[in-house]
């Protein structure tokens, strides 16, 4: 009988001293499991926030989380999606969080990877807006290569509707516009606008250094 009970004291001991932690997942992930009920935590800097978030995330900078944050994030156990711009600081906030005893964070790691839904208080977000279809084109060019064998110069037509390539063959981007303009990926880590592209009311063009002018 003692034996057993100081089975169930260790296990118990056990028990306690495990190291809570939060789950990483993917961007993809995060998008199913945002719903009304889900928080989605953005924790670069306000000024970063201003320029562009994904939809419905509200912005608390991780130097700002602490046990004030409580006010904020009454529940703690509702799910809390928590992203930042490369993945670094999401990380550092979603441990800061489970320790702060949130039991249900999700680190889903920066925006530049995202490629769905944003949001933005300004028009200059079109730069960022461009940028994204860069990465979802470049993105598409290497998965293509790797299935196919796709050959370089990889050239990209976009009507604003839809993007095509090759032998017709419908570009799926997952950015939330899709531009009016010819794309050229002349080399893996290159890639040139040959026609003026019209996003978001301006009219934008590509360097070879993936330099965005728009005006």
């Amino acid at each position: 009988m003692k034996k057993l009970l100081c089975i169930s004291l260790l296990c118990i001991l056990l028990t306690g001293c495990e190291n809570k932690t939060y789950k990483t997942i993917s961007a993809k992930e995060a998008k199913y499991l945002m719903n009304e009920k889900a928080i989605i935590l953005d924790v670069r800097t306000k000024e970063e926030y201003e320029i562009g978030y994904i939809k419905n995330a509200i912005n608390i900078p991780l130097d700002e989380i602490d046990e004030s944050i409580k006010e904020t994030l009454k529940d703690k156990d509702q799910t809390i999606l928590v992203y930042c711009q490369s993945g670094n600081r999401s990380k550092q906030a979603s441990q800061k969080l489970v320790d702060l005893g949130y039991t249900s964070v999700y680190n889903f790691g920066g925006f530049k990877d995202w490629r769905y839904e944003t949001a933005s208080p300004k028009r200059d977000n079109t730069e960022l807006l461009l940028n994204q279809v860069i990465s979802g084109i470049k993105l598409t060019y290497l998965n293509e290569m790797m299935d196919n064998n796709a050959g370089l110069p990889f050239k990209v037509v976009c009507d604003g509707k839809t993007c095509t390539y090759g032998d017709n063959k419908t570009l799926s981007l997952s950015g939330n516009l899709i531009p009016d303009g010819i794309f050229i990926l002349g080399e893996e880590s290159t890639i040139e606008a040959t026609a003026g592209i019209l996003f978001n009311g301006y009219s934008c063009s590509i360097d070879n250094n993936e330099k965005v002018t728009c005006n």
